[in-house]
């Protein structure tokens, strides 16, 4: 693969803030088609680590997931890596539970894993400027090394201020 010098900056970057760790987070963008995700397999690959076995690979959404699944790594959203879904009991502006016919209401709510597997070493998300503050915090707090790519092009988070 030829790798333009843009990617080959990004990937010795890329290794020197693996290898210290000074920062649990390290940022790269471009514009749509400038190979962000291509580079990620060989990034990979220069620090030694497994893809399929020790990166979490994730994306805001279901569908730049398969974008990238179907390039060879393996990604799943940012909710079902990180967050467990829970029924809670539904409750009214009183913080009463709400009945219906003798039986407690339920609504489903996500909460953050309490843990990631101790394999993973090295977190990846694709297509960061869609991702608010409060995910990027949360991806956060299991400790690991985060590598964020992101196009300079994209609209910001729905809701919140970007990671």
């Amino acid at each position: 693969m030829e790798w333009t010098d843009g990617q080959k900056e990004c990937m010795r970057l890329f290794e020197k803030w693996y290898k210290k760790q000074e920062k649990q987070v390290f940022q790269y963008a471009g514009p749509a088609g400038t190979g962000k995700s291509t580079i990620i397999p060989e990034m990979i690959r220069r620090i030694g680590l497994d893809i399929e076995d020790e990166v979490l690979s994730m994306a805001f959404t279901g569908r730049a997931a398969s974008n990238l699944t179907l390039k060879g790594i393996p990604t799943s959203s940012m909710h079902s890596a990180l967050m467990d879904c829970v029924e809670v009991p539904r409750t009214d502006e009183n913080g009463n539970y709400i009945y219906v016919n003798g039986r407690k209401m339920t609504k489903l709510s996500f909460k953050p894993k309490e843990f990631l597997p101790k394999n993973i070493k090295l977190m990846i998300i694709d297509e960061g400027l869609f991702v608010d503050s409060e995910m990027g915090k949360i991806a956060e707090s299991f400790g690991i090394p985060i590598c964020v790519t992101g196009d300079t092009e994209q609209l910001g988070p729905i809701y919140g201020k970007p990671y």
